[in-house]
């Protein structure tokens, strides 16, 4: 599965631009691939350039800076971790007054498999409502 597909039905729009494209239009372009099918390209490359602001909460942030402390790991070095582990310890503090809220906070409860393990839920689902 790739991430575009997870994505694809993500119900985000950029506010400052008026957006009303989602998510899996921005991401459509990335040359993504699973690493078990082969890819050799970091999430942090295939993100770090996506315009993406959190409307609800006046963030002029970047998804690329939420997640450019993901503890992910290359392909070619072995790994076998899951999305859920390279995004579970994402530092991410909301602009907001009242909130401390990490990603990782939003994420723990993600029942999130490799689909060579038989996840049939869509990253949409999980991604939602952030």
């Amino acid at each position: 599965m790739m991430i575009s597909v997870w994505l694809r039905d993500v119900k985000y729009a950029h506010p400052s631009q008026g957006s009303t494209l989602l998510m899996s239009v921005w991401l459509r372009d990335v040359k993504y691939a699973h690493p078990s099918q082969g890819s050799t390209m970091l999430i942090s490359v295939w993100l770090r350039d996506v315009k993406y602001a959190h409307y609800s909460q006046g963030s002029t942030m970047l998804i690329s800076v939420w997640l450019r402390d993901v503890k992910y790991a290359h392909r070619c070095q072995g790994s076998t971790m899951l999305i859920s582990v390279w995004l579970r310890d994402v530092k991410y503090v909301q602009h907001s007054q009242v909130s401390t809220m990490l990603i990782s906070v939003w994420l723990r409860d993600v029942k999130y498999a490799h689909p060579s393990q038989g996840s049939t839920m869509m990253m949409s689902v999980w991604l939602r409502d952030v």
